[in-house]
């Protein structure tokens, strides 16, 4: 709780809060309508109190703890002879991003890539970027070309500290979702094609600044086929039932998107390797599977 709850909150107060809701929206603390009711009392807060009340009927989390040797195995999975970290839930593979485009997250990755020297850093986010965002005092969203510059701009950031030891670097396209209507009975504008698709453009554009060093892998394409949502691919269920998230239970998505995307990441590993006179070689041609674009 803040010293003083009168204390004025600012920006970066509030896009935390942002952050930390996210969280617990994706931890199944908060429904979707919950999570935007509180997200637009966030942004006008004014005070750290009117922020920490947003927070109390929730459980504190660190969004900055990184990789910690001490998780168990069964939530820590590293490929052998690869530098490529993942959570894993149920014997899922879904990568998770840590610390996000939240705030010290440049630190966080900066100390997670020095400590684990991976080969391949992969990116999947864009649920928060494709959000009305505060920014520069006022609120927007990623099809204004002053936030879609800023957003372009942590990507660049990423690229720069994800690759500077050598590794290589997959930006995974944000997959549409369907949360559901508004009380008006209108989708929620996160879930705007038009946004979803220029956070994807933007991912484009970087990697081409990159070539031979960042690659897309079009998630999207492969879990929405067509362009539309759905929650089951040849009858498996990959998608949880809140219309964004993936479902990593046993027999969900991580065990059947798996095999699409992790020989990728492998082959991108090994010519990683070759690079830099690593002890592998390329194993087979690339691009593999359905990336990258």
């Amino acid at each position: 709780m803040a010293a003083d709850p009168r204390i004025r909150a600012s920006d970066d107060d509030r896009e935390r809060a942002v952050a930390l809701l996210r969280e617990h929206h994706a931890a199944g603390r908060l429904t979707v309508e919950e999570f935007n009711e509180r997200m637009d009392k966030a942004y006008a807060a004014k005070t750290l109190g009117e922020l920490d009340e947003l927070m109390s009927d929730l459980p504190a989390i660190d969004l900055y703890r990184l990789p910690d040797a001490s998780l168990p195995p069964h939530y820590r999975r590293q490929i052998p002879g690869h530098g490529f970290h993942m959570e894993a839930a149920g014997g899922g593979a879904i990568a998770r991003p840590h610390g996000r485009f939240s705030p010290a997250w440049t630190a966080a990755w900066s100390d997670w890539v020095r400590q684990l020297k991976p080969n391949v850093v992969v990116l999947l986010a864009g649920g928060g970027e494709v959000l009305d965002r505060l920014y520069r005092g006022q609120m927007t969203n990623i099809l204004h070309p002053s936030f879609a510059a800023y957003v372009k701009s942590q990507l660049e950031k990423a690229v720069r500290i994800a690759t500077a030891d050598g590794a290589l670097m997959v930006f995974m396209t944000k997959p549409c979702q369907s949360t559901g209507e508004q009380p008006n009975g209108e989708p929620w504008p996160q879930d705007s094609p038009a946004r979803q698709a220029a956070y994807n453009g933007l991912l484009r554009q970087v990697a081409a600044q990159h070539p031979g060093q960042v690659y897309v892998q079009d998630l999207n394409s492969y879990v929405c086929p067509g362009g539309n949502y759905t929650e089951d691919l040849d009858g498996v269920p990959v998608r949880q039932s809140d219309g964004s998230h993936f479902n990593v239970q046993p027999g969900g998505g991580g065990d059947f998107l798996a095999p699409a995307i992790l020989p990728y990441w492998v082959d991108l590993g090994h010519l990683q390797e070759a690079r830099t006179n690593g002890a592998s070689l390329p194993s087979g041609t690339l691009p593999r599977f359905f990336a990258p674009q």
